[in-house]
């Protein structure tokens, strides 16, 4: 079986004597900076073309995949409730310099790229001068 999130793999299908594919498709790549849209849009096509099945993370991506291939279904993104919810546990250990922070805090986690608007990150954070903003996460954007 081969279970792939990315379609850069279309030159490995039947390569491998997978006798299932499943493309697991969580984002739009081709539309990412830097990336050759064209050769990335195409090895997509194929990858769906040939997937067995087609699972995708957001009803739109879904009904553009579904063109390709019928065998294709919105599965969409879960959360560990239990883990999260310890948040909220008086108990919870909260690093020093979040704790410090004037509250409300609105916080932010993961990739901070071109994708995540900064701009409008920014404005919100001038416009409201009393709040935190605390953002984490690997990226080459500065803020």
């Amino acid at each position: 079986m081969l279970w792939t999130f990315l379609p850069t793999v279309a030159r490995l299908l039947g390569r491998l004597r997978e006798r299932l594919v499943i493309y697991h498709c969580v984002d739009e790549y081709s539309e990412f900076t830097g990336v050759a849209r064209e050769t990335l849009r195409r090895m997509e096509e194929e990858v769906v073309r040939r997937a067995d099945l087609v699972i995708a993370s957001s009803e739109r991506l879904r009904d553009e995949r579904r063109l390709l291939n019928p065998n294709s279904h919105f599965v969409s993104h879960g959360v560990d409730l239990e883990h999260f919810a310890r948040a909220l546990d008086r108990g919870t250990q909260v690093p020093e310099d979040v704790r410090r922070l004037p509250r409300p805090v609105i916080g932010f986690f993961g990739l901070l790229e071109d994708w995540v608007d900064l701009e409008l990150i920014r404005d919100l954070a001038l416009s409201r001068p009393r709040w935190s903003f605390a953002l984490l996460g690997k990226g080459v954007t500065n803020l």
